[in-house]
């Protein structure tokens, strides 16, 4: 990955964490090596305010959405022209990946309505 590459993560923390635990652990060591920065948009659950809370040991900003509107079924990873869907509640877990520059770009558009709308870290400490 180039310099500069922005992580974007759509979803929830608790779909790697149970299914892909020592992986996801080994990503984020890589990607703060390499000193890539991420965003994630989860909903608002307890784990995920706890997963929030290494937001920057882990170079990483989360926002979170109302559990009661946003509960995904999926992760979605977008990265680059990369897009990256991981269903992990089906009966056999798997992932879809597309690498297309004009729907990264539609998917990084929502990514960015929905990031305007998720609360900021500084909104939920205050609670």
């Amino acid at each position: 990955m180039p310099k500069g590459t922005e992580f974007l993560m759509i979803g929830t923390n608790m779909i790697t964490q149970s299914s892909f635990g020592d992986i996801t652990e080994e990503f984020i060591r890589v990607r703060k090596e390499r000193k890539l920065h991420s965003r994630a948009i989860f909903p608002d659950l307890p784990y995920n305010r706890e997963f929030m809370q290494r937001d920057k040991e882990e170079l990483r900003q989360t926002r979170l959405l109302p559990s009661d509107k946003f509960i995904p079924r999926k992760l979605t990873y977008i990265v680059g022209d990369v897009i990256a869907d991981i269903a992990h509640i089906e009966t056999e877990p798997f992932a879809t990946v597309i690498q297309s520059a004009a729907s990264a770009y539609d998917e990084k558009q929502k990514f960015e309505l929905l990031w305007e709308m998720a609360k900021k870290t500084e909104e939920i400490a205050s609670k």
